[in-house]
């Protein structure tokens, strides 16, 4: 799990800084990466 988190606030990260006003998009973005993620694991 802590590799995941690791990951997730990675890519969350990398995410904001690559694209601030489109928050939305980011929250969209960012639950389909995490259900990825635990579709997977």
């Amino acid at each position: 799990m802590g590799e995941h988190s690791k990951e997730y606030q990675k890519g969350y990260d990398a995410r904001q800084d690559g694209e601030p006003m489109n928050h939305s998009k980011s929250s969209d973005w960012q639950c389909g990466w995490w259900a990825a993620e635990h579709e997977i694991g």
